[in-house]
């Protein structure tokens, strides 16, 4: 299978939840997934705010598309209701696992779309138990199932709560959750917190104080562009925490994600360590004329990236493609725009990058990239007609 239709699998596991809501889109996004064979299932964990989503290979091997996406809702969930610290001191902690995932997997069902008949893999319901109410939190139904505490050896959670309780570092810290509230459309921020609202408010949660509610009376806050192209650095930066790790290719397993994904093994092989390449990156500026007044923040954008992590050529283009140095800062061209001229450029030089920023009016001819979901393009001006849908296209003005 070629790499682009890899990445291209990924992206439309991305657009298959943002079918459900943006929110598991968003977390799936931003999170870094792998596999683990100590794990039968799956498991989710916060470690320094990086979402970490682990999977047993033959268990997401054994999954069909849709099970899928409702795993990674599942464990998105986990996520923002806080059911990590919620759990974790409880008595029985099966029991408060299984209450955890009834309350999950109702909502997935009965707010998000998933249709549980079309559902092959397994896990905790309401319907399992006798007298259980609907929309009741997590704390009712730990406290209804220790009246059956009998039945709890007979149903299986969907995930590890075991494994997400032992790796789990803490939660989401506001700020991280303001990010991704950020993503989401304030239709969208209404719906979630009006779904999600009796298991969080009868837990003594008000989501809404710290990153779901909309203020109608205060313009949204704007980003820097160039948090767009931090979030992506993301992908491939270990922590220092993670010094003893190694990244390197993916698990064959895990191919879906697509080869400009890179993940952290236990594996010590210093032989890769060693060898470790860096990360191609080219960043481009149009200067016909509509966007050459960004170099500043041009300059601020590349220099965002460790030059120990990557591999970074800066380039700006009219009809022709000028290489540029970050240290004497001068532009050239200033004629007509040509978006083609950059492919033609870009597959001459080889290896492709892995990622490529533009920064442009939008107004060239038209193109078409060998990679188009490694293409990000920021517009000065709406106009998108001559991009590919694949790539992700920004607008300069939704940011600062």
């Amino acid at each position: 299978m070629p790499e682009s239709n890899l990445s291209q699998e990924w992206l439309s596991i991305s657009r298959r939840l943002e079918l459900h809501h943006e929110i598991f889109y968003a977390i799936w996004h931003m999170g870094i997934p792998s596999f683990d064979a100590q794990t039968d299932t799956a498991y989710v964990f916060v470690d320094e705010d990086i979402i970490n989503f682990r999977f047993n290979p033959d268990f997401w091997d054994s999954l069909e598309e849709y099970d899928r996406d409702f795993v990674i809702a599942h464990e998105a969930l986990h996520l923002i209701l806080e059911h990590i610290p919620r759990i974790k001191n409880t008595e029985y902690p099966q029991l408060a696992n299984i209450a955890a995932d009834i309350v999950i997997n109702q909502m997935l069902v009965d707010r998000f779309g998933f249709d549980r008949s079309k559902l092959k893999v397994s896990g905790c319901w309401k319907e399992d138990f006798d007298g259980l109410e609907p929309d009741k939190a997590l704390e009712y139904y730990y406290t209804a199932l220790l009246k059956e505490s009998n039945k709890q050896e007979q149903n299986k959670t969907i995930d590890d709560h075991k494994k997400m309780l032992e790796k789990s570092q803490g939660q989401l810290s506001n700020q991280a959750l303001k990010e991704i509230g950020n993503m989401l459309s304030p239709e969208s921020k209404e719906f979630f917190e009006k779904a999600v609202k009796n298991d969080m408010a009868q837990a003594g949660i008000n989501a809404g104080n710290t990153w779901l509610s909309v203020n109608p009376t205060l313009p949204p806050i704007k980003k820097k562009w160039e948090t767009v192209i931090k979030k992506w650095s993301f992908k491939y930066q270990g922590k220092s925490s993670r010094d003893k790790e190694q990244w390197v290719m993916l698990n064959r397993r895990f191919q879906f994600l697509g080869n400009n994904l890179f993940l952290p093994t236990e594996y010590e092989t210093e032989a890769i360590d060693k060898t470790k390449k860096k990360i191609g990156v080219f960043f481009f500026l149009d200067t016909s004329g509509s966007c050459y007044h960004l170099a500043e923040r041009f300059w601020k954008a590349a220099r965002s990236l460790s030059p120990k992590r990557f591999d970074v050529k800066l380039f700006c283009f009219d009809t022709k493609i000028y290489p540029i140095n970050i240290d004497i800062k001068k532009l050239y061209g200033f004629g007509g725009t040509s978006f083609a001229v950059i492919e033609r450029f870009i597959v001459k030089s080889n290896p492709y990058p892995q990622a490529v920023f533009v920064i442009t009016d939008g107004y060239g001819d038209e193109i078409d990239p060998k990679y188009p979901e490694r293409w990000h393009w920021f517009l000065s001006v709406h106009n998108t007609y001559y991009l590919p849908k694949l790539c992700h296209i920004y607008n300069l003005k939704d940011f600062e």
